[in-house]
């Protein structure tokens, strides 16, 4: 392999690991790039990997523009694959930074409850851990007067999250 390949491969996992880290595994990124490599490029490969296979027992040759059109198909698919990994694993990853933070945060929350009678307004307020990198604002904290919490939309659904409030003090689904 020479070096302009190399430099090429290089690139194109390169693109497809930022990618990823730009998309961290969102139902964008599931639309963008997990549905055409599995419902275009699998079907291309699989249909194309029997035509080669075939081809090869009779004992032709391959043409120029199919090895093409399978380099390309195989970049795709390797992109695809990083990217998609990498995004699923940033996105886990977010997960359980969201879910310990909270955690993290719980008791300062109750400390400043026991002190004041209220629950803080801010996280800052009550003087919680600083957020995790990857957390954002994904995660929304409200409180009031008795009443607090958390609030996680998932960037892999349309429209749900989870949520966890200080009546049940558990972690909740919603659609």
């Amino acid at each position: 392999m020479n070096k302009a390949w190399r430099i090429r491969i290089g690139g194109l996992i390169g693109v497809g690991v930022l990618s990823g880290l730009f998309f961290q595994g969102s139902w964008l990124q599931i639309l963008l790039v997990g549905v055409p490599s599995v419902w275009i490029a699998g079907p291309f490969a699989v249909a194309g990997g029997v035509v080669l296979l075939v081809d090869y027992l009779k004992g032709k040759k391959v043409s120029a523009s199919v090895k093409y059109f399978y380099a390309v198909l195989g970049a795709f698919i390797t992109f695809a694959g990083v990217s998609l990994s990498t995004g699923l694993g940033v996105h886990h990853y977010k997960e359980q930074q969201i879910f310990n933070y909270v955690e993290e945060s719980l008791p300062w929350v109750d400390k400043f409850y026991l002190e004041r009678g209220r629950y803080p307004l801010t996280l800052e307020e009550c003087g919680a851990p600083k957020r995790p990198l990857f957390v954002g604002k994904s995660l929304r904290y409200s409180g009031g007067e008795e009443e607090f919490s958390f609030i996680y939309v998932d960037s892999q659904s349309l429209m749900g999250g989870v949520y966890l409030d200080s009546n049940s003090r558990e972690w909740n689904h919603w659609d």
